[in-house]
């Protein structure tokens, strides 16, 4: 969902402006409740109250439905890492984002 679709929804609970959904998005990250979805430019719930430490979270997004769904794969993290540390690059952040066609799509 994006920050002003969210807006919409929580208008009627007092929240008026774009930059409080913001910092309530940016707060929502940080405690590790929600992800943004860089290519889609929307946010979502954590699937795992613990990804940060079960290799971070990992997007799969329809192109066709815009279904987003939340992977996890340590060993993916650990090739990052290699491949950073190799590189001599420091990571401050990573999005990994797949598109494609869910399989309900690709048979459609």
């Amino acid at each position: 969902m994006g920050a002003y679709d969210l807006l919409r929804l929580l208008k009627p609970e007092g929240l008026r402006a774009p930059p409080q959904i913001y910092r309530a998005l940016e707060c929502l990250i940080r405690e590790g409740k929600a992800h943004k979805i860089e290519t889609l430019g929307a946010y979502t719930l954590c699937a795992q109250p613990c990804c940060e430490e079960n290799g971070g979270a990992f997007f799969t997004i329809c192109r066709t439905c815009g279904r987003a769904d939340e992977l996890h794969d340590p060993a993916l993290s650990r090739l990052l890492g290699k491949l950073s540390r190799r590189s001599r690059f420091k990571v401050e952040k990573a999005a990994v984002e797949l598109s494609g066609l869910c399989d309900d799509c690709s048979h459609a």
